[in-house]
């Protein structure tokens, strides 16, 4: 699963939620949430889960 996170843990957008062969994948997020809303700028989180592995990265939404 690779989801957009807000700061207080909330999914704001699942960018993929299926298996993925191996290899390098790009997902890019528009700034828009799950029911096509704008979000605000400011801090979100990246979550990558793949089995046991868990990645996070911060990013800044800019308007």
């Amino acid at each position: 699963m690779i989801g957009v996170f807000d700061v207080a843990g909330r999914c704001v957008k699942r960018l993929h939620d299926a298996p993925l062969t191996r290899g390098r994948h790009e997902f890019a997020w528009d700034g828009v949430d799950t029911d096509g809303s704008q979000c605000a700028a400011g801090v979100y989180f990246v979550r990558c889960e793949s089995g046991d592995l868990v990645l996070r990265q911060r990013t800044v939404l800019l308007r």
